[in-house]
């Protein structure tokens, strides 16, 4: 007997450990397009594949005559200058950073707009400090080279001297790594020279040993790279790029291993940007410093969708945003494209959580029952062990001395008795404490919130989440675990086990409730969610 459950005791502390939690939480496939109206957040680290393409704008925007500039002593620049006499635009990619900056470039030229003299630096880099400026050439496109640790993307329509124009909205801490390509030759122009931006900040450009050669204030210069490719650096803060188009951009997004705080991203963004008026993206994230970490955690590998009523799919089902939407995944893939006038996300992935924006998607099985919609398998479960219970406890229960089918109850020694009730008794405490880390990892992988990682940030609002699991702990025992332990308790009775079988019972129901329950915690809150909306309109008149 004893050589029989130790396999048994074996396999069930090696499924405790191997079997994560987040194995058991189910994963959905999901997928939806954006509209016109729609704007889309996405939070997490981030690499992006693809370019964006420069917006056409007519040459006079580059304030310089070329034709004045034909004859300088500089035979690369006069080239370059009368590939622009018969042109009438140019490709360019206006950003908006807080700091730009270059690897070296072998040949610069700086054009002086306010007496025509022409300054050339060899092997030097190029900064701006909080300059607004556009990248210039016949033909210019920008990528980004590095992933991202942790960023909140977004694409805007923006007004530039009253022309509405497309722009990528990228929130980091990181530097962001990108190159301008497909040009013969890149012009750096302050955008202030043209466009009023409300700002203007310096450029300046130093030497291999770091030494300042020259700097300039906005709009009285030019900066002529000789160039094909021009690998550059921004900042860490808000960078707003403007573009005209997309070319196989497409934008893949993970969960981030970081803690950032959202709420001071956004702190960087330009106000012109963060309006109500309907075009910009709007700034849902006025949340208390204490609490913004919370708001990290949530929107970490997720996407947000504000104005939308895009259809969405989920597996072999369809659905419609009702105006907000929130989906969290571990991680997705986002193809960004320009057309009918507007940028368009279509994204797609495998999600913990997906928010429609007035429930949460889940996918348990109901059986109406006079008007309600009660869960299958719970139902079917307790059935069973109400019928185990009948059956073994009461139908098949031995009267007197006689033994069922001449076999049961088994005849099991007292010294196996003790042993058996004691090691699962120290076998159910492992697994009770394991309980609460399962579920909360679970909550971790659907909401974004762990009473674990809170501990050392906020005791009060992990002791909010800590209460919430037991609730939903409570909820599993009473749908799965209890009835489990009716069905166990009832069999191994009638093999002949005493009160050890409750120790067993009890260990497998806490499995039980490990395998089958995660997929309810979504449906669960569904029902919560239900509820204060029930009351929550009774209150309001």
């Amino acid at each position: 007997m004893r050589g029989g459950l130790v396999p048994l005791i074996i396999t069930l502390l090696l499924i405790s450990i191997a079997i994560p939690s987040y194995a058991l939480a189910p994963l959905y496939e999901f997928n939806f397009s954006t509209g016109i109206k729609t704007k889309c957040l996405l939070f997490g680290e981030m690499e992006m594949k693809g370019h964006l393409s420069g917006k056409n704008i007519p040459l006079d925007f580059v304030p310089i005559n070329p034709a004045y500039f034909v004859s300088t002593p500089y035979s690369e620049l006069n080239s370059i200058i009368a590939s622009l006499v018969n042109r009438s635009y140019l490709s360019a990619i206006p950003m908006y950073s807080k700091g730009f900056a270059t690897s070296a470039c072998e040949d610069v030229y700086v054009i002086n707009i306010s007496d025509g003299s022409v300054q050339n630096f060899k092997n030097v880099e190029i900064y701006t400090d909080s300059m607004p400026i556009a990248i210039m050439s016949g033909k210019v496109d920008l990528r980004f080279t590095k992933s991202i640790s942790y960023g909140i993307l977004s694409f805007l329509t923006m007004q530039m001297n009253g022309e509405d124009v497309d722009g990528l909205l990228l929130l980091s801490d990181d530097n962001l790594n990108v190159e301008v390509k497909n040009g013969s030759f890149y012009a750096i122009v302050p955008l202030s020279t043209t466009y009023d931006t409300g700002e203007e900040g310096y450029a300046y450009i130093a030497n291999k040993n770091g030494n300042k050669v020259w700097e300039g204030g906005a709009g009285n210069w030019v900066i002529v790279v000789n160039k094909n490719t021009l690998p550059a650096e921004l900042l860490p803060s808000a960078n707003i790029i403007v573009f005209g188009g997309t070319e196989k951009f497409s934008v893949n997004v993970k969960k981030s291993n970081r803690e950032v705080n959202i709420t001071s991203l956004f702190l960087d963004v330009p106000e012109e940007f963060t309006g109500n008026g309907g075009q910009g993206i709007g700034s849902p994230f006025n949340f208390p410093d204490r609490y913004a970490f919370l708001l990290g955690d949530i929107l970490n590998g997720a996407v947000l969708l504000f104005n939308s009523t895009d259809e969405l799919s989920v597996g072999s089902e369809n659905y419609n945003f009702s105006g907000f939407g929130l989906i969290r995944f571990d991680s997705a893939g986002f193809d960004i494209k320009k057309s009918y006038g507007y940028i368009s996300t279509k994204g797609e992935g495998k999600a913990y959580l997906i928010f429609s924006g007035d429930e949460i998607y889940s996918d348990v099985e109901l059986l109406p029952v006079r008007g309600f919609s009660l869960p299958l398998h719970p139902l079917a479960l307790w059935i069973l062990a109400i019928a185990f219970f009948l059956m073994f406890s009461v139908i098949l229960k031995r009267k007197g001395e006689r033994k069922i089918a001449g076999k049961f109850p088994l005849d099991i020694r007292d010294d196996y008795r003790k042993w058996i009730k004691y090691t699962f008794i120290g076998i159910y405490a492992v697994l009770f404490i394991a309980t609460f880390f399962v579920f909360d990892t679970a909550f971790n992988e659907i909401f974004g919130v762990s009473f674990v990682s809170f501990l050392s940030r906020d005791l009060l609002l992990s002791a909010v989440v800590l209460l919430s699991e037991i609730v939903f702990i409570a909820i599993a025992f009473l749908m799965f675990g209890f009835p489990i332990r009716i069905v166990v308790n009832s069999f191994l009775g009638f093999l002949g086990f005493g009160r050890e079988k409750r120790e067993i019972g009890k260990t497998v129901g806490l499995l039980f409730m490990w395998f089958l329950f995660p997929p309810y915690i979504t449906f669960i809150s569904n029902a919560f969610i239900g509820i204060i909306k029930d009351i929550l309109s009774g209150m309001l008149p």
